[in-house]
């Protein structure tokens, strides 16, 4: 009874802010229930005046960090749909992240004693008690280790996973009676889909090993790069609860007083920007997907310096390749290409029409490709292909989704640091370097080389794996066949594996 309380009271919770934020006018945009924004209108409730001249993706953005933890990491998956709430919308709610209260020292200091199994007092030289950052899944202090290594500590705070276990099971419960309301209108929304991709994120963050070995691959992938800094993990000072990193100094990305300070142009940082998210994508197929202006920094030096690998994701290398293709492809008014990249990729049904789906391509990436160079955006081009989506039944990919999120936040960067260039025009040498590398007869003959030496081990096992079933039916039908004569059973074991040998190449070929 007390949980079915709980339920209702957080649902009157959220129609109570969405009436105060006066942000019901993004469910009637959405269409998602005529009932429900009936109802918010009723609610005896007068709006904030002073946010009565705010833009509504910023109201949105502001109710959602004043629900609860989960509200936030609901609108970051919002920000990854503009095709449901819109490009303006969906700029805003990219740049959500959450700022709590701190905790007290006292309980962290009690959780990283527990977690590894030492006073704190053996484990680092000096930890400051106030922490850097406070979000609501954990906090950051900065310390300095027993070697003198100046480092910063990432503690998850107590027991917020039972306080998300429940929050999860009291939203799935409002999003199945919102589906109840207005089933056929919600459907394309698949609330409980976005719950699923918010569980799965929360968790991976709330395991701090992981987060860890996400810093530690993309360090191996920048490692012969410069320009770019990604902080040294202190693996004995690691453990579920507790992160230990190197301290990177520097300031905010989009603070252009720092870059004035440090004799770096607005330009030559934002190249840097697009030179390394390029190479994050297309060459290394893993990309930090939360770059809000908080976990990007610039340093003294003018390098780049990256935190927070909560959230990272993985683009295969077939995916990598043909994301490259499809916009090499647009870029060249060769619509062709670039559609023939989407059904190699997978990405839409083979009975697709090539020549059909081509003219929906360039109908959307025209009135964008024709725009001034400062004002063409890779985001909003990945976004007009997603609202083509339906119409061709290509089901969502999300991490082409994550991608298109971390686009929106990166170009929102361009934009305030320098709002007359485009940053990817400032990266064209080495996005044209690399295309025509990735293209060149070279490089083609040494991924023919790679697929075939692949092809050559897959066929070694599958003979090994013969010539043991093939041992294995002449041990089993001898013992049956002891008094057969003129060998039965190898004439028998033998045609079974001609038989299997036949269909193994057939597959192969």
């Amino acid at each position: 009874m007390l949980l079915s309380f709980n339920k209702i009271g957080y649902l009157v919770k959220i129609l109570v802010k969405i009436k105060r934020y006066n942000v019901a006018p993004i469910l009637k945009q959405t269409n998602v229930s005529p009932m429900v924004y009936t109802l918010i209108r009723l609610i005896p409730i007068p709006k904030k005046r002073k946010f009565k001249h705010e833009h509504i993706g910023k109201r949105l953005t502001m109710m959602l960090e004043s629900i609860s933890p989960f509200s936030i990491k609901f609108g970051q998956v919002l920000a990854t749909r503009p095709d449901i709430v819109g490009d303006d919308i969906a700029e805003y709610l990219a740049n959500l992240h959450d700022n709590v209260t701190y905790i007290s020292f006292k309980k962290i200091k009690r959780i990283i004693e527990k977690d590894l199994g030492k006073p704190v007092t053996e484990l680092y030289r000096s930890i400051e008690e106030i922490p850097i950052a406070a979000a609501s899944i954990a906090q950051v202090h900065r310390a300095t280790t027993i070697q003198g290594d100046q480092v910063i500590i990432k503690v998850i705070r107590p027991k917020v996973e039972e306080k998300f276990r429940s929050e999860f099971k009291t939203i799935r419960w409002v999003a199945k009676v919102i589906e109840c309301v207005s089933p056929a209108k919600t459907q394309r929304l698949r609330f409980q889909e976005s719950i699923n991709e918010i569980e799965r994120t929360v968790y991976r963050e709330l395991d701090l090993r992981l987060e860890g070995s996400a810093c530690y691959e993309m360090a191996e992938n920048f490692a012969n790069d410069s320009g770019v800094k990604i902080p040294k993990i202190h693996w004995l000072l690691v453990s579920k609860n507790v992160l230990t990193q190197e301290y990177i100094a520097g300031e905010r990305i989009d603070n252009l007083l720092a870059i004035k300070k440090f004799n770096l142009t607005p330009d030559s940082v934002l190249k840097n920007l697009a030179e390394m998210i390029f190479k994050m994508i297309y060459r290394d197929g893993f990309f930090h997907a939360d770059l809000h202006p908080g976990n990007v920094l610039i340093t003294e030096s003018g390098d780049i310096g990256l935190l927070d690998f909560g959230i990272c994701c993985r683009l295969s290398k077939d995916t990598s390749v043909n994301l490259l293709k499809s916009f090499a492809g647009t870029l060249k008014n060769d619509y062709k290409a670039s559609a023939q990249a989407h059904y190699d990729a997978g990405w839409v049904p083979k009975d697709t029409n090539i020549d059909d789906f081509a003219q929906a391509l360039r109908s959307i990436a025209l009135p964008i490709l024709e725009l001034p160079q400062e004002e063409i955006s890779i985001a909003k081009l990945l976004t007009q292909m997603f609202k083509i989506t339906e119409q061709f039944n290509m089901e969502t990919q999300p991490q082409l989704l994550q991608l298109q999120k971390t686009m929106l936040v990166t170009e929102g960067v361009g934009r305030k640091l320098n709002p007359n260039v485009n940053m990817w025009l400032l990266a064209e040498p080495i996005i044209m370097d690399f295309i025509k590398e990735k293209q060149s007869p070279k490089n083609i003959a040494k991924e023919v080389k790679s697929e075939l030496y692949a092809s050559l081990l897959e066929s070694k096992a599958m003979i090994s794996n013969i010539n043991e079933l093939s041992e294995n039916l002449n041990k089993k039908l001898s013992e049956k066949s002891k008094h057969h004569k003129y060998g039965k059973n190898n004439f028998i074991s033998n045609l079974i594996l001609i038989i299997i040998a036949v269909l193994l190449l057939k597959l192969i070929l």
